[in-house]
């Protein structure tokens, strides 16, 4: 079975948008938790909190 490059090629000529990093930061807290990486979520949920904090400051 021959695999086809066409796909792959496809795959890496779409650009990466960040849409919402606060969003996707909370979903990889949710994904490492479910694995057992307590304390890796429990990171990312700090920079989550970090994050929504520096984007409420009315200084930035």
């Amino acid at each position: 079975m021959i695999r086809k490059e066409e796909g792959k090629m496809h795959r890496n000529s779409i650009e990466y948008e960040p849409t919402d990093e606060i969003d996707r930061l909370a979903r990889m807290a949710v994904y490492y938790e479910g694995l057992g990486c307590v304390e890796v979520a429990r990171s990312l949920r700090q920079m989550v909190a970090a994050r929504k904090a520096d984007s409420e400051d009315p200084q930035n």
